[in-house]
């Protein structure tokens, strides 16, 4: 059960980068998924035709793009970018390393943990506001690309039932990577540590996602990337929900939102 007091102070100082970032996605995605599908028969010619170029966008888009080209292959831009990549691991950096990495650095974590407050309660509270935060940033990602689609009026791109299961596999990916921010902060006696750590794995993914493409060595790692079980094209493309990736980044989010949890009720927690 949620405590009611610890969920008003996590909402407190949460609400204003939640306001922030969510406009910010939200205003992106309406950008791009108008403007990017309307750039498609300037770069569907004999441009895409050269090897390299494919190479570049595959790497952009995380799978093969082949010779099957179409309007979805700009769309799906607007779902991979790193601007909105970026912008939510930075909100998921900011919100969860503030507990409990974030107070034993400012020295208030005795005052939180004090009695009656139990920390599974904690953790608790935490988990819920980070999964309505990502509620919330996900429906304005949809809610602005579905927007910006409708402006470009191209009755070639996907429809917003497609973009709904995108946004489904893009919540998952949040949750995933709230549970390891969440175990990062955990395991953590300064916020700084913990948000360098958190830059780390957010640039590694990025790399290794960008680089699988063109070199096999870093290829063969590539499952330990959130990003390989975040494919936006092929949903564009036929509609499927990716079940399989789905159950990964949920059962990642399960494990590293859980190992936190042990982590906070064994750990002893002093002010450093």
């Amino acid at each position: 059960m949620v405590n009611p007091g610890l969920f008003y102070k996590s909402f407190r100082e949460v609400r204003m980068g939640l306001l922030v970032f969510s406009l910010g996605v939200g205003a992106f995605e309406l950008l791009a998924a108008y403007a990017l599908p309307t750039q498609f028969a300037q770069v569907s010619g004999p441009l895409m035709q050269l090897e390299f170029v494919r190479h570049i966008i595959s790497a952009l888009v995380g799978v093969d793009v082949g010779q099957n080209l179409g309007p979805e292959l700009l769309e799906v831009v607007a779902w991979v970018h790193p601007i909105l990549l970026v912008l939510l691991w930075a909100f998921l950096i900011a919100t969860c390393t503030r507990v409990p990495a974030g107070e034993v650095d400012r020295g208030s974590v005795d005052l939180l943990l004090g009695l009656p407050v139990a920390r599974h309660e904690l953790f608790t509270c935490e988990l819920v506001m980070c999964v309505l935060a990502g509620v919330v940033l996900c429906s304005l990602t949809l809610a602005g690309n579905v927007l910006g689609a409708s402006l470009a009026d191209n009755e070639r791109l996907s429809g917003p039932a497609h973009r709904a299961i995108v946004a489904i596999n893009l919540f998952a990916m949040y949750v995933a990577a709230g549970g390891i921010l969440w175990f990062v902060s955990c395991c953590s006696q300064r916020r700084g540590r913990a948000v360098a750590t958190g830059l780390a794995v957010m640039l590694a993914m990025l790399l290794v996602n960008f680089l699988a493409p063109f070199f096999r060595p870093i290829s063969q790692f590539s499952f330990l990337c959130l990003l390989e079980y975040y494919r936006p094209l092929p949903i564009l493309r036929s509609g499927t929900v990716p079940w399989g990736n789905l159950v990964v980044l949920v059962a990642v989010g399960v494990v590293f939102w859980g190992a936190g949890a042990i982590v906070l009720s064994r750990r002893d927690i002093r002010t450093v």
